[in-house]
């Protein structure tokens, strides 16, 4: 077994998907891509600009996707960025 890459070290991670200013009673979310195909990648601890913490203790497949339920998404053309839990930026 492959151990996860620590946060401090990742560079490959994009987000794939926002679901943002549903309908139908349905919540929000992002969806987080592990681009290394070859370890898993740690994620505990990434934050949004908003300020919605990724859960603890959450690690991502390699060539893996994490779906992360938050409270509210940015409705409209806004950007999205996600950072380390240091406050460095992982993506935008």
């Amino acid at each position: 077994q492959v151990a996860p890459t620590p946060w401090a070290t990742a560079a490959r991670v994009s987000i794939n998907e926002l679901y943002a200013n549903p309908t139908g009673g349905e919540g929000e979310w992002y969806e987080i891509f592990n681009l290394d195909a070859g370890a898993p990648l740690d994620v505990s601890g990434f934050v949004t600009a908003g300020g919605d913490t990724v859960p603890p203790d959450a690690v991502i497949a390699a060539s893996g996707f994490l779906r992360v339920n938050v409270p509210s998404l940015p409705n409209g053309p806004a950007n999205f960025t996600l950072l380390q839990p240091d406050g460095t930026t992982v993506v935008t």
